[in-house]
């Protein structure tokens, strides 16, 4: 029979935002069948995530996993919010639910027993966990990044922070070996599983509207957070702001374009118009180029249409008001009304009287 028996320890970070909490966990591997000790071997993990099998003791039910939501949620010695806290957690550690119970005020708690020491009970409130499932992974980590972008308080910057380094690190079961495959040990999440691209980007989108200009340039960690991203954002001058571009949110719909949530991901891209400044109606038009209208041409009877052609008549209707200081380009107009052919959308109506009204003012 081979026996697994572990302890472990949490250490506390050397601090700063971003950086990774470390774990000390030691690991015996027993061989018990000829009734002596064959192997033992420590290990020490240091990292974001403690990867420990599946346990499994005979005559017990097989262990049911979770994952943290977010950092600082503690360990109580009872499933009560004024009992005695222990280890707290980090967003995406697993926790082992061997048993649940009530709280006084009705709310779930689980028992960790990978956490529980000598005797010294460990719970957790379910809110902050998520079900974690080996051979769907993915579901987790999504479910953890929605949890983080539906929070109505105000979240702290480094909250955002550490749900993008959870989804940057390959998480707690990497390296793994799947059918024939072997992910190497340094493939993040969000390179495995398609969906953690685009959460990763919505939270750091969500991220940057945290941040003031004079936040950067005071923070020597945000900044090297900036430049660390500095792939997928870009600076607009005139507004002062960092921006995901519609660019991005796009080149995951084209990559994903069958998949059964890449049409949020189209909506998302076409609500980013980017940054203008004194601009005439050409330019105003030239928005739609990659925003609804790139919504529309992908998805003419897509579920957000309705909601594109509302944003492009928003749009021209800020190009008419300044039709008097530049002239449209007739070309572009009708390139728009083109593009508008396969749209039966009821607000299509108001945006191609707009059209008109601007096309009599084009060049």
């Amino acid at each position: 029979m081979i026996n697994i028996s572990t302890s472990r320890g949490i250490t506390s970070g050397s601090g700063g935002a971003g950086l990774l909490p470390r774990f000390h966990f030691d690991a015996y591997l027993d061989d018990h069948r000829n009734g002596q000790v064959l192997v033992r071997i420590p290990l020490v993990l240091i990292g974001a995530f403690v990867l420990v099998g599946p346990r499994v003791v005979t005559g017990q039910v097989p262990e049911t996993l979770y994952l943290a939501t977010r950092a600082g949620v503690a360990c109580h010695t009872g499933p009560r919010d004024d009992l005695p806290a222990g280890d707290h957690y980090h967003v995406g550690d697993v926790i082992d639910a061997t048993k649940s119970a009530r709280g006084t005020d009705g709310s779930l708690w689980y028992s960790d027993a990978w956490r529980a020491s000598a005797g010294t009970p460990c719970w957790v409130q379910s809110r902050f966990t998520v079900p974690y499932d080996r051979r769907n992974r993915e579901a987790a980590y999504v479910a953890i990044a929605d949890s983080l972008l539906v929070r109505k308080d105000s979240v702290p910057f480094e909250d955002y922070v550490d749900v993008v380094n959870l989804l940057e690190s390959g998480g707690p079961d990497a390296p793994e070996r799947g059918p024939g495959v072997l992910v190497a040990k340094g493939t993040s999440l969000f390179e495995r599983y398609p969906r953690l691209r685009y959460e990763r980007l919505l939270i750091i989108d969500r991220a940057i509207q945290r941040l003031r200009t004079s936040a950067v340039a005071d923070d020597p960690l945000t900044r090297a957070w900036i430049v660390a991203h500095a792939d997928i954002l870009y600076y607009y001058e005139p507004d002062g702001e960092w921006d995901v571009p519609a660019s991005a949110y796009w080149s995951i719909y084209e990559a994903n374009r069958t998949a059964d949530w890449a049409e949020p991901v189209a909506w998302t891209a076409a609500q980013h118009l980017g940054g203008i400044d004194e601009c005439d109606p050409d330019c105003y038009l030239s928005l739609l180029s990659h925003g609804p209208e790139a919504y529309w041409s992908r998805l003419p009877l897509g579920a957000h249409v309705g909601d594109a052609v509302a944003l492009a008549t928003r749009i021209v209707t800020d190009a008419l008001t300044v039709a008097d200081v530049g002239a449209p380009t007739r070309r572009t107009i009708d390139s728009i009304r083109a593009s508008l052919g396969p749209v039966n959308a009821p607000e299509k109506g108001k945006l191609l009287d707009l059209l008109e009204q601007l096309e009599r003012k084009a060049k």
